[in-house]
């Protein structure tokens, strides 16, 4: 293992921005828990795919860094 940065984005970025009903889609910031955005997606019957067990603790960015989505990717298309 090389040298690297990690960036905690989960005090300050961790807003979910809008949800989309219609085109199916959240825009959010890098530090939104998992559970965070279940939540918010509910009232219109969307989910987020993936369901870990520590989604209680799970930040999108963090998912996407350590490649967690990929395992659902290629049943259920991708994020963006």
């Amino acid at each position: 293992m090389g040298t690297g940065v990690v960036i905690d984005f989960s005090r300050h970025l961790n807003r979910v921005l809008d949800i989309d009903p219609v085109a199916k889609t959240a825009r959010v910031e890098p530090g939104v828990l998992m559970s965070d955005l279940q939540k918010a997606g509910a009232p219109h019957g969307l989910r987020f795919r993936p369901d870990p067990s520590t989604k209680n603790r799970a930040t999108i960015a963090g998912m996407i860094g350590t490649q967690l989505l990929r395992t659902t990717r290629d049943l259920r298309g991708t994020h963006r």
